[in-house]
């Protein structure tokens, strides 16, 4: 089993919530998503990595790491957020990068998005997954902080 930890701060709500039927319809695998506290992030914040694992993927908006023991998580920060200006993101941690569980991944300027128009939901993967993978999970509504757990993976 292993614990997911959310990337971000904000608000959990399920993936059918989110305005992107890729995640909506759960396309691409199970998961949570996060409505990301804004208010208090006018410079850059950092999105951390869910679990320790290696950085398959990292893209400006997006990264996916695989866990030692195989599941791989794609965190996608915003949605369409591949159309925003580069400058709305930094990546700290590139492909093949070994990272550990809360390390930083991706660093972003939500305030920009926002000004851009852009939707902030994040979507947190279980890449190639069904609902049956999902184990526990924090519950829909509440708030957590960068770093709390956020749901666990069960063996397929």
């Amino acid at each position: 089993m292993t614990r997911v930890l959310a990337p971000l701060a904000g608000q959990v709500i399920p993936l059918s919530d989110v305005n992107d039927p890729v995640f909506a319809e759960k396309i691409v695998g199970s998961g949570l998503a996060i409505i990301p506290d804004t208010l208090t992030a006018h410079g850059h914040s950092d999105v951390v990595s869910p679990i320790a694992g290696t950085i398959i993927k990292a893209l400006p908006h997006a990264f996916v790491v695989r866990s030692a023991d195989g599941p791989a998580v794609l965190v996608h920060v915003g949605l369409d957020t591949v159309k925003a200006d580069t400058s709305s993101f930094m990546v700290v941690e590139g492909d093949h990068s070994t990272v550990e569980t809360a390390q930083p991944v991706v660093s972003w300027r939500p305030a920009h998005l926002v000004d851009g128009g852009f939707d902030l939901t994040t979507p947190v993967i279980v890449m190639d997954s069904s609902d049956a993978m999902i184990g526990s999970h924090a519950e829909y509504g509440t708030h957590v902080q960068a770093g709390d757990f956020l749901f666990e993976i069960l063996p397929a």
